[in-house]
């Protein structure tokens, strides 16, 4: 069965030959009727050629529109499915607790990308692969929760929301995406925020340190322990 987005651009591209067949046909009769009929001075021939034309072209904008409206609702709703259904997927992968096809849901998910996703979303899925190297440091930390961080505006602003204001106070040298990513997936996100603003070079056993600290001082039962 045909996709809202496979429709959409097959109306798009029929519209695109109607329009193109109108422009010549349009030529054609202003260089050799309409120029004429001109010369001869009868206003209400030209009237109703005017009247004529934009009558066609606004009936087939109104059409476009229409369809245009009554698709982009299915189509959003089936890119907010396939975002939650990535959620939950990559929130199963962090708590350890993935699925046991978890490599086939993960491909049956980037295939559906592929369709449905927008251009910036597709484009930040291939860096996926990457969050889970160099997390020796703070700062390989930061590359990683940043990717997050994008992947995650991306998706909202796939979805028609605006990212701006989502986070506040984001420190000098360090993204929207990193600030996004970090109180995403991080248990003490502000802490390893000023870690990476103040010491990048860190250690990640040693944050987790600072962590731990923090946690005993709270009277946190930390699970990964």
């Amino acid at each position: 069965m045909p996709s809202p987005n496979t429709k959409n651009d097959t109306l798009h591209l029929i519209l695109g030959v109607i329009t193109f067949v109108i422009l010549v046909i349009g030529a054609w009769f202003l260089a050799f009727e309409l120029i004429p009929i001109l010369a001869t001075g009868n206003p209400s021939i030209l009237a109703a050629i005017i009247t004529g034309t934009l009558v066609a072209v606004g009936a087939i904008y109104v059409k476009h529109i229409e369809h245009k409206h009554s698709v982009e609702p299915q189509f959003r709703d089936a890119k907010v499915q396939m975002y939650n259904d990535f959620i939950e997927l990559f929130d199963s992968f962090s708590e350890g607790a993935g699925p046991e096809d978890a490599v086939s849901e993960l491909k049956k998910w980037r295939r559906q990308l592929l369709f449905w996703g927008g251009p910036k979303v597709i484009k930040t899925s291939f860096q996926l692969k990457n969050t889970a190297e160099n997390l020796d440091t703070v700062e390989g930390m930061g590359n990683s929760v940043e990717i997050i961080g994008d992947l995650i505006l991306a998706m909202r602003q796939d979805l028609g929301l605006s990212n701006r204001g989502i986070v506040e106070g984001v420190s000098s040298g360090i993204s929207q995406a990193t600030v996004v990513g970090a109180r995403y997936k991080l248990r003490h996100a502000d802490i390893f925020l000023q870690c990476l603003r103040e010491n990048p070079s860190m250690l990640s056993k040693e944050f987790s340190a600072i962590e731990a600290v923090i946690e005993k001082e709270r009277g946190i039962n930390n699970p990964n322990n």
